[in-house]
């Protein structure tokens, strides 16, 4: 398979016909620059497959001081690119093209090092005043200052930018060469049912790479009842049960890209019962106006009704089985991460999603008590407080265990003195460095009760039913930890799920947004999986909790303990919730004052190497999306 411009095989990649293999989930190209690109401007392009599932690459600058990784955005429309400097002393420029090992397609089409003039072209196209700022900066010799300039105004793009993005990156499909669907897609013919007859449908249709498709007249209403309407069934009649059927308004329409993808996907998951894309926002004029991404599969964003509606392919067989009156369980879903409908932006809202948030039981017996773990050294301003909102709020059965590492403020002293004298709090005494993990550890092994809660001490209780809300979660059979809704003092959303590769390690997506604010994928207020909470507030079964460890005392006994701890919940089987429902007020690090990021690098550098193949692949955030900056932006 042809390469791309100066582009070789460098470790675990070999050619395979025509397409290319990964012999590890960490393959690697060499990219060869045309001369010394150390501290200098460089452009790069690449494409990829839409019958290959999305994969953020990661851009690697060797260096004599170690290297430096740069995770960017899928090409999820078929194209992307990326331009930036690179790093003064770099001398060789590595791109892991996806994070899987098999095969794949995928090529670079431009890899080059750019003059400031050029730079500056490109940057005045997006925000001629930052481009400007930066051409005086280079006139007067403030290299590092101009560099600034442009690469703010380079950087990525917001949501709304999403017409010019969509333009620069849109990809016609190849299904001969580059995009041809593996042999077991060949024969899944698609079915929509449209509302009329779908003449603006049929012509996007024609269109298509993927060949087989037909369209039914349906009944008003297909699109939000599909899976429950018996007539559905009589629809697919003629059809086989690995084939896809799909309900749309009669003035939907689709990409060029659609069915490709749809189908290899079908193809690569035989098992999932349904498929669904992201969904663009089509103006009166036809133009396309925004795009809906829609996050990773969780079975609790289907029972809420946010994985309905259009863009949602079912199989066949699923409906059937449905029909004849299977057992109503969440069915598995496969995520595209493409766009695969287009709608009118003025129907959009009753024809994206469906159905009401479905609230879940705590299962039959599996409540009891909880003991709620405050770790504290002092600080008695923020410990009295959260301890006096916990014993105020607090409904349910529930204790409060305080793990004090040697406090001596005599004020903090005679106060957990008097703490004892509650029947519902006790004071384990810890010596010894501050480490969180430790106490935290100390703590779960002390507790007796069944559910543990671990609560920072610069957290301030708001409902009385807050533990209810997190055990109705952390009583499932498949959960581990569970997270609050974090909120700060002015009342903006601090932390809803942690997003695991953001600004390279981790951080809080949509973070300051208000707490109504339903997000970009829709989900804020709704009870949703992600792959970490913070350990601000996080419940846990005290068994699972012992039973993978606790908190990682030796490797991260500060930072990043509560996300390694999900992390490893997530290997041994078990989901990591964010109840939406349970808000807890966050004076974000108070207690140990806010840190560089570079405070704790021995951490930093194990969680990178410990979970390096999530850094880039978190299968909750969207990877046409920047991990660059809090606000979602096009990557």
């Amino acid at each position: 398979m042809d390469a791309g411009p100066a582009l070789a095989p460098y470790r675990d990649i070999v050619a395979d016909g025509g397409h290319w293999r990964a012999t590890s989930s960490e393959p690697w190209f060499e990219v060869e620059l045309d001369g010394p690109f150390a501290g200098r401007w460089i452009a790069l392009a690449w494409e990829e497959s839409f019958v290959d599932a999305p994969s953020r690459p990661v851009l690697r600058f060797q260096t004599p001081t170690g290297d430096v990784d740069i995770i960017v955005a899928a090409a999820v429309l078929g194209r992307q690119s990326w331009a930036g400097v690179a790093p003064a002393m770099a001398t060789r420029l590595l791109i892991s093209p996806v994070g899987r090992a098999g095969p794949f397609r995928w090529r670079l089409v431009r890899a080059e090092t750019m003059p400031l003039l050029r730079v500056f072209q490109r940057a005045w196209r997006r925000s001629p005043a930052r481009a400007a700022l930066g051409l005086v900066d280079a006139c007067i010799g403030l290299r590092g200052h101009a560099d600034i300039n442009f690469r703010i105004a380079l950087q990525d793009p917001p949501l709304t930018a999403y017409p010019q993005w969509r333009a620069r990156n849109l990809r016609r499909p190849e299904p001969e060469g580059f995009d041809r669907p593996p042999e077991s897609a060949a024969g899944v013919h698609v079915r929509f049912i449209a509302e009329d007859d779908g003449v603006s449908l049929r012509r996007d249709l024609q269109g298509q790479a993927h060949p087989a498709w037909s369209v039914s007249p349906g009944v008003a209403g297909a699109v939000a009842s599909l899976v429950r309407d018996p007539q559905m069934v009589r629809l697919v009649q003629d059809l086989s049960d690995a084939d896809l059927v799909t309900a749309v308004p009669a003035d939907a329409g689709l990409p060029p890209h659609a069915l490709l993808a749809l189908v290899a996907a079908a193809a690569a998951h035989p098992d999932a019962a349904g498929f669904y894309g992201d969904l663009e926002l089509r103006r009166d004029n036809g133009d396309v106006a925004a795009c809906r991404f829609r996050p990773g599969f969780d079975p609790l964003l289907l029972e809420a009704g946010l994985l309905a509606g259009s863009g949602v392919f079912w199989r066949v067989g699923h409906l059937r089985a449905r029909a004849a009156g299977a057992p109503a369980r969440p069915a598995r879903m496969a995520a595209l991460f493409r766009p695969v409908a287009i709608l009118p932006a003025t129907r959009a809202a009753t024809v994206l999603e469906s159905g009401p948030a479905v609230a879940a039981d705590v299962p039959p017996g599996a409540a009891g008590e909880t003991t709620v773990i405050i770790p504290t050294r002092d600080r008695l301003s923020l410990l009295r407080p959260c301890v006096d909102s916990v014993l105020a709020k607090t409904t349910g059965p529930f204790r409060i265990l305080i793990v004090d590492n040697d406090s001596k403020e005599p004020e903090t002293l005679a106060y957990l003195r008097r703490l004892e004298d509650n029947p519902k709090v006790a004071v384990l005494r810890m010596a010894g460095p501050f480490n969180f993990s430790r106490l935290c550890n100390a703590g779960a092994s002390a507790a007796a009760s069944p559910f543990l809660v671990f609560l920072n001490n610069d957290t301030t209780i708001v409902d009385g039913d807050w533990l209810e809300r997190l055990m109705v979660h952390a009583a499932r059979p498949d959960v581990g930890a569970v997270g609050a809704k974090l909120l700060f003092p002015s009342g903006a959303v601090q932390h809803a799920g942690v997003t695991i590769g953001l600004h390279g390690l981790s951080g809080h997506a949509e973070a300051g947004v208000n707490p109504a604010d339903p997000g970009v994928f829709g989900r804020l207020g709704l009870a949703h999986q992600v792959s970490a909470v913070t350990g601000a507030c996080l419940m846990i079964r005290r068994d699972r909790f012992l039973g993978v460890g606790g908190f990682d005392e030796q490797g991260f006994p500060i930072d990043l303990n509560d996300i390694d701890l999900c992390l490893r919940l997530m290997e041994a089987g078990y989901r990591t919730i964010l109840a939406s429902d349970c808000t807890v007020i966050h004076h974000e690090s108070a207690s140990r004052g806010r840190s560089a990021a570079d405070a704790y690098p021995n951490e930093r550098r194990l969680f990178r190497s410990r979970w390096a193949r999530m850094l880039r692949a978190d299968p909750h955030f969207h990877p046409g999306l920047s991990l660059n900056q809090i606000e979602p932006r096009l990557g």
